[in-house]
């Protein structure tokens, strides 16, 4: 069980100084939840489709994928943040990350202020169902363009696009919508460890 407390939008800094004196935490809806540790599991099937989807993406110039990396979202100026996710993996497609980086000359000293196109969240038998659609509809509110829901235990993955949802079973081929022809069985994950 995760531990919520309530607090009110911050300045960029403050989100800087609060991440770094209490550890990582997303920043959802006036609560702050700590980021739990992940298990073995998890980690072996987030490597297998960041490997993937890196090394696709890489190839063909389609953008950026990162493990793990806090995005903010932000009010008005942008100095204000009013909420952070933590996605297992995102991606960034390049021409949006190109001109963020142009936009930014600071950023790699700040956090990062800008929507993923895609996300992929590992959900483990202990998530809550109530939890998994909230994130999944948060997502799909801050603007990405679509969602991976990974559900080992049942060896299947939801995809969420808009309010369309595809649920991908373990001997079918998880192709993406926003990485013009990535592909991978489902088989080949699934298998890991």
């Amino acid at each position: 069980m995760t531990t919520k407390s309530r607090i009110e939008p911050m300045t960029l800094e403050e989100f800087e100084r609060s991440y770094a004196a209490e550890g990582p935490f997303e920043f959802i809806q006036g609560e702050k939840r700590p980021i739990v540790s992940t298990k073995t599991l998890h980690n072996l099937l987030m490597r297998v489709l960041f490997n993937r989807l890196y090394t696709y993406c890489a190839a063909h110039h389609l953008g950026e994928v990162f493990f793990e990396m806090t995005f903010v979202l932000t009010l008005n100026s942008k100095q204000w943040v009013s909420g952070s996710r933590q996605p297992d993996l995102s991606f960034y497609a390049a021409d949006r990350w190109t001109q963020y980086l142009a936009k930014n000359p600071a950023w790699e000293a700040t956090p990062t202020v800008l929507v993923p196109d895609l996300v992929v969240e590992y959900v483990s038998a202990s998530d809550l169902l109530s939890d998994v659609e909230e994130k999944a509809e948060l997502y799909i509110a801050d603007g990405v363009r679509e969602v991976w829901l990974v559900y080992p235990a049942r060896r299947r993955v939801r995809v969420v696009i808009g309010n369309v949802t595809t649920l991908y079973q373990a001997a079918d081929i998880l192709k993406s919508s926003v990485v013009a022809g990535f592909e991978i069985p489902l088989d080949e994950l699934f298998t890991t460890g």
